[in-house]
């Protein structure tokens, strides 16, 4: 009995040892392996592998460091550069970022990048720190300095207008920005050298002279005219032949010359060299923009009837209403009728009050000429601006371009699209310019179309070119068109982006070198 005891006891004794010891079980690196990969089978974890193989991560720790790194990196940083320090594959990185994206407002995915709201408030910071250190920056300035797209940052500057970045936007360019104070400055000087002004000058000699800065001077110089404070006009928009003409100079002019012949019947000859000169340069420009809507205008019968009827409203709505709007200015100049702002900035509103103005015998043509806009084709427009251009209103003789003209509109007018072609950065803009140019080339006729219509010149070439010219056109076409929609595919974007980039060279190459084939002749009847 006492031997079962003692053998209890010893029992008792061993099991207390075995509860207050313990027991270390160790796995190897292989079992653990085995293990992970056994439970990520079942489904039971869901891990990710580090590139080295040796280590794995959650999602929601592969999430954290994505944030963490963020924010060591002032809130932008590169995908590919996040998935190196983190050390796991891109493709965990980009799903898990884009996941942070769809719940965090405040961050955006620029070109593999992703970007806080904290980062784009300090980059504002900086940026209207440099524009208080000069006065003026632009949207390429910036774009240079923090390698992002230009449309990107033009919202960011936009949305921090008035709040971080203190200043304003060109009302023309919202891609230029300006100080309140630099313009106040350059206003209050572009104001006091334009009053002084007697006749007309050249807007090119003013700027070079005063060193004016040319966006803000045109943008100034047409606020003044509109809000009355600037007692002139401009003629010739925004061209390097642009004139300021002081309403006193047209205003003295004919107050001269009126009492001269009341006083003393006759008028001498030098008393209208000016005058004259003036009416001959006017008479020139209105010719040469007249000449090259009626070629504009023939360009536009080689298109099927739906195709025509839209160039033909675009005519009308920009070179047209351009013409219609320095025949107005001109008159408004010559009978003393003050023009409200620069005649290329004219609304139909602006222009129909300065017509209403004038004596009945000139305004009845001149709204007649205003509603000819509104037509669906040049029909109306001819005659009515032969008529405001004739004797009676504008006295003038204009006459319609031969063959001569022709020819060397046609040169002038490719020279200027080579010059485009040869600036032309931005891929839409390349192939804008190309299809004009190769068109031209083809079918010896030149052609005024927006961008919208490039697709429509393409179908038109696929009849009319070599089969490689029009397929490099058109998958351009198609690229330059992905680009442009919407897509949450960085990956995609960067490709396409890099594509167009590269084919560009090939575009222009093939524009500036096209000749007509011998076997393609042009048949306006292919629509």
């Amino acid at each position: 009995m006492s031997a079962d005891w003692d053998e209890v006891k010893r029992l008792a004794a061993d099991f207390q040892r075995a509860q207050l010891s313990s027991t270390i079980q160790k796995l190897s690196e292989r079992n653990c392996i085995e293990i992970v990969k056994k439970l990520i089978e079942l489904k039971l974890i869901e891990v990710i592998f580090t590139t080295d193989g040796k280590e794995y991560l959650t999602p929601s720790r592969l999430l954290k460091e994505i944030k963490d790194e963020l924010i060591v990196h002032g809130g932008r940083i590169n995908l590919v550069d996040l998935a190196q320090i983190i050390g796991v594959d891109y493709s965990h990185v980009e799903t898990k970022a884009n996941e942070f994206l769809n719940s965090e407002s405040n961050t955006w995915m620029v070109l593999g990048q992703l970007i806080t709201s904290d980062y784009l408030d300090h980059l504002a910071e900086e940026v209207n720190e440099k524009l208080h250190q000069v006065g003026e920056i632009t949207i390429a300035e910036i774009t240079k300095l923090y390698d992002l797209p230009g449309d990107f940052l033009t919202e960011v500057i936009h949305n921090r207008l008035g709040t971080i970045v203190h200043g304003q936007a060109d009302t023309n360019d919202s891609r230029t920005f300006f100080t309140d104070s630099y313009v106040s400055q350059h206003t209050a000087r572009i104001r006091g050298a334009l009053s002084a002004i007697t006749r007309p000058m050249p807007l090119s000699s003013i700027i070079n002279h005063f060193k004016f800065p040319e966006k803000l001077f045109y943008c100034v110089v047409e606020d003044l005219i509109k809000e009355g404070r600037l007692a002139g006009s401009i003629s010739g928009g925004r061209s390097e032949r642009a004139i300021y003409v002081p309403d006193i100079y047209a205003k003295s002019q004919n107050e001269y010359i009126d009492s001269f012949f009341k006083q003393n019947g006759y008028l001498e000859y030098d008393a209208v060299a000016s005058r004259r000169k003036q009416h001959a340069d006017y008479q020139n420009n209105f010719t040469t923009l007249l000449s090259h809507i009626l070629m504009f205008e023939k360009a536009t019968e080689l298109f099927s009837e739906d195709v025509c009827a839209q160039l033909l409203k675009h005519l009308l709505k920009t070179l047209c209403s351009d013409l219609v709007n320095m025949i107005v200015n001109y008159l408004a100049q010559e009978h003393g009728v003050a023009a409200v702002q620069s005649e290329t900035s004219f609304t139909i509103e602006q222009r129909l009050k300065i017509i209403n103005k004038f004596s009945e015998d000139i305004r009845q043509p001149l709204i007649k000429l205003h509603n000819s806009l509104n037509a669906k084709n040049l029909e109306d427009f001819h005659p009515a601006v032969e008529t405001v251009l004739g004797a009676g209103i504008c006295d003038m003789i204009v006459r319609k371009p031969d063959k001569k003209k022709e020819r060397l509109v046609l040169a002038n007018h490719r020279q200027s699209l080579l010059t485009q072609l040869s600036e032309a950065s931005e891929p839409a803009l390349c192939l804008h310019v190309a299809v004009l140019l190769i068109f031209q080339t083809h079918t010896h006729n030149m052609l005024h179309a927006s961008g919208k219509f490039v697709p429509h010149i393409i179908v038109y070439l696929q009849r009319q070119v070599p089969f490689e010219v029009y397929e490099l056109l058109a998958t351009y076409q198609e690229l330059v068109i992905k680009k442009l929609t919407p897509s949450d595919d960085e990956e995609e974007k960067k490709t396409i982006e890099t594509t167009l980039v590269e084919k560009m060279s090939k575009i222009k190459e093939v524009a500036v070198t096209y000749k007509k084939s011998s076997i393609s002749e042009t048949d306006p009847s292919v629509h």
